[in-house]
Parts: C-alpha cells; structure tokens; sequence
C-alpha cells in the first residue's frame, strides 16, 4: 500500500559559514583585450554579502537533490525513476503547475532553536526604539485630502532617519536581533565573516578587476533553518546537504511535523485589516488600488531550471557552465516582512486571493502570508 503524503520539520544546520547569492554576484562587461578587439568579460561585484535566507529554489533543489541521492539516482541512471522521485522539470512558473514527485510543498523558511520555536522576519509596521518592547507603527489619518483617496493614511511615530527594524519574533514575542555582536547583541543569530575572493579563468590566471569582498555568515550555537515540507516515502532521520554558493555543508534532519505554521505566528490584531508576507512573493498583476497603504520593499530573483536526464549530477563549481543547467529571465518578488492595509476585510481578501493565486510559486514555499483582521483571522498558510 503506498504511503500518504507526511508533514515534516526540516532543521539545516549549518557546520560551518555559508553564502547565499543575491542577484548580481558577477556582472558581464564588454572590454577591449591585448588585440584592442571587443570580447565579452566575466566580473566580480565588488562586494558581495549573503542573504541571511535561503531562496526557496535553492531549498527545493537541495531536496531534489537529496531525494535522488538516498535512491541512488546521483548521476542519474534511472530516468523514469527519477521522474518518479522528483518530477521531471524543476521549478517553472507555467500555468501548468509543477510535479516534484515525492516532495508535495514546502513552507516558508524561518529560523528555529534547539526548543522548537520558529522565529520570522518582524513585519515592517513592528519596530524596536531604543530599550523598549517592540511596538507597532501608530496609523493616523492626514488633516488633509488628496486626489488618490479621501484618507491618506502615515504612521505619526515613524521617524525616517532612523528607518525600519529588522529583528526575529516568534509566537511568544520574544525577539532575536539578525546579528550578533558581542557587544551589543550576544543573542544574535546570524554571525557575519569577511573573506577576500579572486576569481580565475579556467587555466588559473586571474582576470583584471577579479578581487572581491565577501561577507559570509554563520548561525550562533542552538539555531538552525527550518521548513516544514509534506512529502512521501520519506523518514525520520539525520543525514548532510550541500547548500549555497559554495557548497556549504548542512546538517539536516526530518522529524514528524502537525499543525499549521501560523499557529507558531503571533501577529496582533489591528483596527484595519492587514497582510503581513511571511515570505517573498512574487505578484505581478497588483497596484495601489488594491490596499489602502503598504510598508513594503522589493528584490530581483532569478532560477536555475534543469531537467532529469541520464547522468546528470546537478552539481557543478560553475553551474551556468554546465549545458544541463540554465537561468531564467529576471523576476521581481516582494520582500517578506512586506505590509499591506486594507480598508475592510473584503479588500483584503481580494488581494490575499491574488497572491495564493500564483500557485507554482505559493506551492514551493514563496507567497506566504498570514491575515490580520479586526478580530482573530485564520487564513491556513
């Protein structure tokens, strides 16, 4: 009899200092070379920092990854199986929906301790001042009209020079600053390392311009990563990943998972209705019509698109390079943290619709969000 899809925590630890690409690491340039002829050059960002976040690409394609290396699939030599295992195409945004075989959905990514709690990004109307508990942004209405709407909503108590907080809560609004510092923040989570890089060609020369800055990260001692992701034929157990732009090695393990994520979100009710993103979301059919006011920010997002044939291997030290593997076009998604106010409940879940719409992207761990209504508002995420 075959197994039923199976809900489970994934914690990844990381063993060591990991670096998660932002768009832009490497940027094309044309130059002129020692023949004064125009050629095509590969180069470095000069800086280059980590995202404290996986994207949810790269943690289905660590899952793909792993499924087909416990079946023995790594290379490929089974292709029916294999398609069996994960599907056969990796993640597209075609109407046509995605099929990942064993591996059903995935939630969004949070940070998790050694107790189980789950920790996400606060939403931008949440703020720390000074010593103080964090509070929200205190919405009013302007003492004059405009041509956009009869009420134009500001936050008096928002003071621009010192901007928006970035911290982690949980349900019990205990909170965790991202970074550590053994100053100012000893609880932080995410411990910051700084390298110099070069970049080569293929026959070890180093091109011009080819030094870089990279600032990597670590998680302090108890916190991992964590995704809840339904799945079949799957168990309990430890084992490694690779993850990353290097490659950095993870712990992982599966444990049995019930419930709902939102039920380990705490997020206040309001006297408007608001949606709050749990994680990135791309939604390309919106505009300010559809809320009242939204504290929001925005970034670019590309993927690799592969598909299952004999030997592939999914892995390379320049993945590009590699035929098997390609880029998608650039896409814009909208941060998590990201707030939108509404004016009554029917607005809000009008927009809510629109961003679970896009499925392909809500089934991998992207448009997560949680609704908070004038009374307590339950949207299963």
């Amino acid at each position: 009899m075959p197994k039923k899809m199976t809900k489970y925590l994934i914690k990844l630890t990381p063993l060591d200092s990991f670096f998660f690409s932002r768009e832009n690491k490497y940027r094309k340039k044309l130059k002129k070379d020692e023949k004064d002829k125009l050629v095509t050059v590969t180069e470095a960002d000069y800086f280059q920092k980590s995202t404290y976040f996986p994207q949810q690409t790269t943690l289905l394609g660590m899952l793909r990854y792993y499924v087909l290396l416990k079946n023995n699939q790594i290379p490929i030599t089974d292709v029916e199986k294999s398609k069996e295992l994960i599907g056969n195409n990796s993640f597209n945004i075609s109407k046509g929906g995605n099929n990942f075989g064993k591996i059903k959905n995935l939630s969004a990514v949070f940070i998790t301790d050694e107790n189980n709690n789950f920790f996400f990004r606060n939403p931008n109307d949440l703020i720390l001042k000074d010593n103080n508990p964090p509070a929200y942004l205190n919405k009013a209405k302007a003492n004059f009209k405009t041509t956009l709407s009869s009420d134009m909503l500001f936050f008096e108590d928002y003071v621009e020079k010192e901007g928006l907080s970035n911290f982690l809560v949980n349900s019990e609004d205990n909170i965790l600053p991202f970074d550590f510092d053994k100053e100012t923040a000893k609880n932080g989570v995410f411990i910051k390392k700084e390298r110099i890089g070069i970049k080569k060609s293929e026959k070890g020369q180093t091109h011009e311009n080819a030094f870089y800055k990279q600032t990597f990260y670590s998680l302090s001692k108890g916190y991992s990563f964590g995704l809840v992701a339904e799945m079949k034929d799957m168990e309990e157990h430890s084992g490694f990943v690779f993850m990353g732009a290097e490659k950095s090695a993870f712990a992982i393990s599966f444990e049995k998972f019930e419930g709902e994520i939102e039920d380990k979100i705490s997020l206040k009710t309001v006297n408007n209705p608001k949606i709050v993103l749990l994680s990135d979301a791309y939604l390309s059919d919106y505009n300010t019509n559809d809320f009242q006011f939204a504290i929001s920010s925005s970034k670019t997002f590309r993927f690799l698109k592969t598909k299952v044939k004999a030997g592939n291997k999914y892995y390379s030290s320049d993945p590009l390079e590699k035929k098997e593997i390609k880029r998608s076009v650039k896409y814009s998604l909208l941060e998590r943290g990201s707030v939108f106010y509404f004016k009554d409940e029917d607005q809000m879940n009008v927009f809510a619709n629109k961003i679970k719409g896009k499925s392909n992207f809500y089934q991998i761990g992207y448009n997560h969000y949680k609704k908070i209504g004038r009374a307590s508002c339950r949207e299963r995420v």
